[in-house]
């Protein structure tokens, strides 16, 4: 489970991280990973604005309730991430509900 949790929210912090992209090719590679409010969210960003351009380093885990709702931090050239995963049932892939800047606490 913590591999599949880091892995993912690795993943969609380095789809994230690509201000350089036009918007559509930008959360067309986010879609997958995330869940259905968090695409209608993120559908609104303009990739232009994320101020990380890379993943700087291993992922690591801040709390998780075990089954259905995991925080990750990811590290990137613009701070650390951190990354709220969940799923409705524990044979449901993981999926990202929020992707925001660390800013401690």
């Amino acid at each position: 489970m913590i591999d599949d949790v880091l892995t993912k929210a690795t993943k969609t912090v380095t789809a994230f991280c690509r201000p350089a992209l036009d918007r559509q090719t930008w959360i067309s590679d986010l879609y997958p990973l995330l869940s259905q409010t968090a695409a209608v969210a993120y559908k609104t960003v303009n990739p232009a604005r994320v101020p990380c351009a890379a993943v700087t380093g291993d992922a690591r885990l801040r709390d998780t309730d075990g089954s259905y709702t995991t925080r990750v931090f990811v590290p990137t050239d613009a701070g650390e991430y951190s990354v709220l995963l969940n799923r409705s049932d524990v044979t449901d892939p993981w999926l990202v509900e929020q992707i925001t800047p660390y800013t401690g606490g």
